[in-house]
């Protein structure tokens, strides 16, 4: 006997059913993992090698206003620092980071108004200076393991002058140069940074890049001649510096 097509289509359908509702029942649970961002705490060393330093100039001060100008500069040094900073997600992260160098620093400033034309100021000493800095950086993805970054940063520079030493030319008022005293104190500074990073392993990651620091100017040096002082100021220092280093991510 043969079944009407439509009959037998739902026989066919009522038999197939129990073996489907069976397969639902051992299926696999799927289930979606949320996407962690790659946040957390690191720490960061480096040491850095000064490229090219300026300064801003230097003037002269005494007891009847600014009596002059010169220049002071910068020898290439080497320096370090050390900082912890946080990432907030692929895109952002900050530190905070502290560095020491030491620099040959000197100069020669015009005194004509104080000790008659053609006399000058020739200074030498070594310039230390200790930077505190907050620093903002965006990571620009990673292509083939290397990460570009940019970034800037503003803290506070205190510079020192220490071991002092100064010639002039004699007569006039400049015949006896009684002391020579240098100075020190806290400036302001920021930053500019860019470089990329490699991923040495899960929790390590080598760093080389670039940092140009401008840091305001400042009392220099004191010198004191029979009868009167005079203060030289540098007028700021420019700072390029080549960094290498290691950052280190914290569990």
């Amino acid at each position: 006997m043969r079944l009407p097509p439509r009959l037998a289509f739902l026989l066919i359908a009522a038999m197939a059913l129990p073996a489907s509702a069976s397969d639902l029942v051992d299926a696999p649970e799927i289930t979606t993992a949320s996407i962690q961002p790659d946040s957390g705490w690191y720490a960061r060393v480096d040491a850095a090698h000064s490229v090219a330093n300026g300064g801003k100039g230097a003037r002269v001060l005494g007891l009847s206003g600014d009596l002059g100008g010169g220049y002071l500069g910068e020898s290439e040094d080497f320096s370090g620092g050390a900082g912890i900073g946080y990432r907030f997600n692929d895109l952002l992260r900050v530190d905070v980071t502290a560095r020491y160098g030491s620099y040959d620093a000197g100069g020669a400033a015009d005194i004509d108004a104080f000790c008659g034309v053609g006399c000058r100021l020739d200074m030498a000493a070594r310039r230390d200076v200790v930077d505190l800095d907050a620093n903002l950086y965006a990571d620009l993805g990673t292509i083939m393991g290397i990460t570009p970054y940019v970034g800037a940063g503003i803290g506070a520079s205190h510079i020192s002058y220490e071991a002092v030493a100064a010639s002039f030319c004699s007569g006039g008022a400049c015949n006896e140069l009684t002391d020579i005293v240098g100075q020190d104190g806290w400036r302001t500074s920021y930053s500019l940074m860019a470089g990329a990073a490699y991923a040495l392993s899960g929790t390590i990651s080598v760093d080389a890049g670039y940092r140009y620091t401008h840091t305001g100017g400042g009392d220099a040096f004191e010198a004191g001649f029979a009868g009167s002082d005079l203060l030289v100021q540098d007028r700021g220092t420019d700072r390029h510096l080549v960094t290498v280093g290691l950052r280190f991510r914290l569990p």
